[in-house]
């Protein structure tokens, strides 16, 4: 495997995760660009994780850990939790501006049709939680602050 235009290196404990624009994998002479998919490479390779920047998901997770119980259950709270947190890592990493990381980091909003087609200014606080939203521009023309509270 190798990495095309590697970005940045970030070493963690006990694996390493490389950020870059695209990964080769040569098989005897084929050989495929992988743009959007991240790859773990396992234990005989310093368990590195290779993240092209057109990776926005967690499923590389899946092939470190089964994310199974002792009884074979899947442990779907136990990926999310860990999904969140590396694609807020790995968003921590990319980001070229904050809005971009804004943007990357938001949730879909599929199931809100009231939020369909509007446009929002946050305000985050010290620790990164919603300080404020405002709507921009309500009906009446006037802007409306909404307070939020993540206590």
């Amino acid at each position: 495997m190798k990495t095309i235009k590697l970005n940045s290196k970030v070493i963690g404990v006990g694996s390493s995760c490389r950020f870059c624009d695209a990964y080769r994998v040569r098989l005897g002479q084929d050989v495929v660009e992988i743009t959007d998919e991240a790859c773990y490479q396992g234990q005989e390779n310093a368990d590195d994780i290779i993240v092209p920047k057109g990776d926005c998901s967690a499923q590389v997770l899946q092939q470190m850990a089964s994310f199974r119980s002792e009884y074979d259950e899947f442990q779907e709270s136990t990926f999310e939790s860990d999904s969140d947190a590396f694609i807020a890592f790995v968003v921590a990493n990319t980001a070229s501006d904050p809005a971009n990381a804004m943007q990357r980091l938001l949730p879909n909003f599929c199931g809100c049709p009231a939020l369909y087609g509007k446009a929002f200014v946050v305000e985050l606080d010290q620790q990164g939680k919603p300080a404020s939203v405002m709507a921009y521009p309500v009906e009446s023309g006037q802007k409306q602050i909404l307070q939020t509270s993540m206590d």
